[in-house]
């Protein structure tokens, strides 16, 4: 992923709030950088337009730190390519539902960070599902309604958390 350093937090926040935007998906690591949620720099204009600002001038205020979330990884420990959607609540205590990452077999992706212990995973296999994770809670991703399973991050502390998608 690329990344944008801390000295761009606060033209990046200006922006921001000059456009208007409100809300958004950032992965927040303060103590080295912010990575966008869609994985290009926080410099472009389709990044910029999904910005969470409140969650932009949390971590340029250090407010957020590694050791007060988790960061949520998903690794395919399948033979097939998969694609993968998640319902979680952000830092502004809202939920979102976002999708699609696509995991090659084997690939490990982080993909939002969290302090709730309770999130909520659809996956399936590529190009013909014939492997599914779901469950009985339904939410609409790009137009799309799936069931989603609910997983409890069970870790003592926070830090990285992986949810594994196994084929066997």
């Amino acid at each position: 992923m690329k990344s944008v350093s801390r000295a761009f937090t606060f033209p990046l926040l200006t922006l921001a709030l000059f456009l208007g935007v409100g809300r958004a998906a950032l992965a927040v690591d303060c103590n080295t950088n912010c990575v966008s949620h869609c994985g290009i720099s926080l410099t472009t204009p389709v990044c910029i337009a999904s910005c969470e600002v409140q969650v932009a001038a949390s971590c340029a205020a250090g407010a957020l730190t590694p050791s007060s979330v988790w960061t949520v990884h998903v690794k395919n420990d399948c033979r097939y390519n998969m694609q993968v959607a998640a319902h979680y609540l952000n830092f502004n205590h809202r939920w979102v539902t976002d999708g699609w990452w696509q995991l090659t077999p084997g690939e490990d992706a982080q993909i939002f960070q969290t302090r709730n212990r309770f999130v909520y995973f659809f996956a399936e296999t590529t190009p013909h599902g014939q492997f599914k994770w779901s469950g009985p809670s339904n939410w609409t991703v790009r137009g799309r309604e799936v069931g989603f399973m609910q997983k409890q991050i069970r870790s003592s502390g926070y830090g990285r958390w992986t949810e594994h998608f196994n084929c066997n």
